[in-house]
Parts: C-alpha cells; structure tokens; sequence
C-alpha cells in the first residue's frame, strides 16, 4: 500500500501551500518555483474538495504521483505530476492553466497526460508513449508514477489488472528514454 507516512507529508505540504505558509517550508522554493506554482493552481482547481470514486481527494492523488516520481524528478515533472488530472476531473481548460503562469512544456505534457473522450486505456497508453522529446519524457514518467500510485490503491481486481498491464509497457518506454 502507498506509505502512510509519505501521504501525510504530501497532505503536510497541501496544507503548508493552502495556508500560504513560509517559504521555508518549501524547502528554498518560492511561491514562483514551478512546482509550488503547480501545486497552488491544482488546489484552485480542484477547491471544491473535489474527491474521486474511492472518496480520497484528487489534490492528494496529485501530490501522491508527484511524490511517486522520486527524489530526483525535475520542477517540470512534479509540476505535470500535480495537474495530471486538472483538465479531465475540472472545469479548468489549457488556457486557464496557461493564464497561471504554468509553463508551456508542463501544459503540453498536462495535454498528453489527459485521456481524450473516445480513448480507450490502451490507446491511452499508447499516445502518452509515442510521444517525442522533453514532453514525452515528462508525461511518459508521469503515467509511469500515476500508474504506480494508481495500482496500490485500486480497490478492484479489473482496476489492478488494467493497472497492472499498463506499467511494463510505460516501463520500458521510460526506460528506453533515459
């Protein structure tokens, strides 16, 4: 199961950006460092205390996967990890995101990240993993910590399965990109 304690952190830190608690909190970033940003846009998004279907909050999940991408995971990746969900579980749109302040290569992972209305999870998985450059690395290693987080907290076997099958797939694809 995702570490207790590495959830009460990400919910510390939730907590800390939503006071607008010191700056010292965050380590040496600023309320312009791109992660901190991130995570202040995801907590407007997502205001309402919006939950998903296991009733856990969707800013949680957000920190949950960026936290899962590891000590040395970029601004741009933690960024992207924290907004993975904006545009399909929120009313907010690329250009709300772009109007606050996101960076562009973090939008268009945000763009890859999110599941169009006809995809299937297979093709889902497949368009994140065709994707070329700085922006194919960035949305490939955050569907790879999405899916983590996403198979230890699935509360059913067909969840688990689909999951299941998705990472070695997304696996290999980062892998190959290192």
């Amino acid at each position: 199961m995702w570490g207790t304690a590495k959830r009460t952190s990400a919910r510390r830190f939730v907590l800390l950006i939503s006071l607008g608690g010191p700056s010292q909190a965050f380590d040496g970033m600023t309320a312009t460092h791109p992660f901190v940003l991130a995570v202040s846009v995801a907590a407007r998004a997502f205001g309402d205390g919006r939950r998903d279907q296991t009733r856990e909050l969707y800013l949680t999940h957000a920190l949950d996967v960026a936290q899962a991408l590891g000590p040395e995971a970029r601004a741009s990746e933690l960024s992207a990890a924290v907004l993975h969900d904006v545009l399909e579980d929120s009313d907010w749109t690329m250009d709300d995101l772009a109007e606050s302040g996101v960076e562009a290569a973090v939008l268009d992972a945000v763009e890859t990240l999110t599941r169009r209305p006809e995809e299937q999870h297979e093709e889902f998985v497949a368009r994140i993993c065709a994707t070329s450059g700085d922006v194919g690395v960035i949305a490939q290693r955050v569907k790879l910590a999405d899916l983590t987080v996403n198979l230890a907290t699935a509360h059913s076997g067909q969840e688990r399965e689909r999951f299941a099958q998705s990472l070695p797939i997304v696996r290999a694809t980062v892998e190959r990109n290192r």
